[in-house]
Parts: C-alpha cells; structure tokens; sequence
C-alpha cells in the first residue's frame, strides 16, 4: 500500500452535517487502497469531540492543528475541499489530489444570490468576496494538481479535464422499522445555522406551508431536526445524535433547498432510510435521479405543494417512489463506488 496523507477541515464522521460524513466515507474508501494518515485542520465546527474507533482503526496516524508535518516518501497527498489547500499545498507527495465535493466559488456566488432575493444586500456582497477569494484557489488546482474529484457527472462537466474524476457521496443503508400511529409527518433534515437551510425552513413555512394546508387531504405535521432555529409552524427537534427514530417517524422527506452546491447527503439519507423525498430542482441538482421515479420535484411554492399533497393520498406512491430511489443508494452511492473511484492508477 502507498502512503497517503489525507488533510481535511472537518473532523471525519459516520453521523452529522454532511460534510463531516462526506469525510467520513472518502476515509473509508481510501484506506482501501492506501496506509492513510489522517490531519483534521481548525476550520470547521466540529461534530464530535474525537474520531470514531471505526474510522481511528483505518488510520496510521492522526494529527490536529493548523500546522502539518509530512510523513516521509509520502506517495498521495489527499485535500479536502479548498479551504484546506492554503494550509496543504507545501506538503511534499508524488502525487496531489484534491475532493472538490463543492465547487466552492459557484457555490458562494449562489449564496450571493438567495441573500439578494431575500433582501440582503450586505450577505450578498460577503458571499460574492468570499467566490472572488476561492477563484484563485479552484484555478491552482485545475491547472497543476493531479486528480481532481467532484460529486457527480454535473459538477465534472463544469470543471472539464482528464483530471476531474466523479467521488459520489455515500449513505449506509438503514433498516426502517414499522411506522407508528401518529399525524402524517414530513420531514426537514439539516444545519438551520447554514444559510441555505435555514432559508428553506422559512420558505416551506411562510410559502409552502398555506399552499399545502389547502391541498392537504388531511392532519399533517413538519419536524425539523438539526439546530438553529426553525419557524414556530414548525415541529423543531433540534439537534439530534440519531437521526434514525426521526426518519421512522416520517412519511415523506422535505427538501425545499433554494441554493446550495454538491450534491445533497440529505436526500441519498432518507432514500436510505426508506423515505420518500420532495425536493426543489436545486435540491436534487447532480443526483442521478428521475422526477416520479426516485423523488418528486417542486419547482415554485405551489408546485412543492402539490407534489407533498400528492404523496399524501398515495401510499402506493410513496412505496414506489421509495423502492426505486433504495436501489439506486445500493448501485450508486454504497461504498463500493466510492473506493472504485480513489483506486489508483
């Protein structure tokens, strides 16, 4: 096995945000092929206080801090996400690679956008300096580093290059126990404190949310789980460490996404757990998904409406809708894709 030294700005993880569990899978793909030593760079809120012994146990050697010292004859050094490259880029390997999970300059100047639609002004000019930072950063490892990966075939067409390689995200599957009595419940998954989440939140309920109860053919209630804070409409769960009781309590998951950038870990999570999914366009953007095969897709208040009224009278519907989006979990975003796509050559 090749030495590989895989620095990363989030502590890697089974459970959480999705970047933490985006780290988490790529670490497990890559000890694959590779003894991996692991630094965790001081960039990004962590979700738990130390690596998991199952991710600890694939790893050589690990080191925190903004400091990083490489190991000797290392053959791979393995980057995560931009904001870790002013930190990496002195570390000595063979080889340089980089996982562009996000294109992180679209996706600030698509933050500047939603902060514009919602009328701020000053949100939107931070987010199209902080698009003007990382532009410098995407063209370095464009033009010199040796692989590059995305999330998916959208984001590698974006990019161009024989350097560019597709990473997909990764979901375990997860056994959905029989549905307790209780309202017809759907389900919102995410970081409210992230800017795109939190304003889904508060567009399902201040836009959706009266369209929906027109249409509704009956009681019906949303849960939110993820901190920060959600409209008052809303059941809001907080922050919780399993989010397994959350999904089995849930006849259809909410993704009313306006922006974002990558691919979104919380649909491939409630395709997983047996969910059935309405999402904007936005929300499924880069997935392998078809609309009325996989998931159902909202456009406008409206139409997201309509599509979470539809699966409210079709049991069928939502069983069908779930079956097909569980295979495509199992032949596209399982483990077994990912560690294909880090093979060496």
């Amino acid at each position: 096995m090749g030495r590989l030294l895989y620095v990363t700005p989030v502590l890697p993880s089974l459970t959480g945000n999705g970047l933490a569990m985006r780290a988490g899978s790529v670490l497990r793909a890559l000890a694959r092929h590779h003894s991996l030593h692991l630094h965790v760079l001081p960039v990004y809120a962590r979700w738990d206080d130390a690596l998991v012994p199952e991710l600890a146990s694939l790893c050589a050697g690990l080191t925190e801090g903004v400091a990083i010292e490489t190991p000797a004859a290392l053959d791979v050094l393995h980057v995560f996400r931009l904001a870790a490259l002013p930190f990496a880029r002195q570390c000595a390997a063979a080889e340089r690679h980089v996982d562009l999970d996000d294109i992180e300059p679209e996706t600030y100047r698509r933050l500047a956008e939603l902060h514009r639609l919602n009328g701020d002004a000053a949100g939107a000019d931070a987010m199209d300096a902080e698009a003007v930072r990382y532009e410098p950063l995407l063209e370095e490892v464009l033009a010199g580093w040796d692989r590059l990966y995305v999330c998916s075939e959208l984001d590698r067409a974006r990019l161009g290059g024989d350097t560019v390689r597709v990473l997909p995200n990764v979901v375990e599957i997860a056994t959905r126990p029989e549905r307790q009595e209780g309202p017809f419940t759907f389900l919102f998954v995410g970081n409210l404190d992230y800017y795109p989440n939190g304003d889904a939140v508060r567009w399902f309920a201040t836009d959706v949310l009266p369209a929906l109860r027109v249409l509704a053919p009956a009681p019906f209630r949303v849960l939110v789980a993820g901190n920060g804070k959600a409209p008052p409409e809303l059941t809001h769960a907080g922050a919780v460490r399993d989010i397994g009781p959350c999904y089995a309590a849930a006849d259809v998951a909410i993704v009313p996404l306006r922006a974002g950038g990558g691919t979104r870990i919380k649909i491939l999570e409630a395709f997983a757990h047996g969910v059935p999914v309405v999402s904007t366009p936005v929300g499924a953007e880069g997935l392998e998904t078809g609309d009325g095969e996989h998931l159902l897709l909202g456009d406008d208040a409206e139409a997201f409406a309509r599509r979470c009224a539809e699966l409210m009278v079709s049991p069928e519907l939502r069983r069908s809708l779930a079956e097909r989006a569980l295979r495509l979990v199992r032949d596209s975003y399982s483990l077994d894709p990912a560690i294909a796509a880090v093979a060496p050559e």
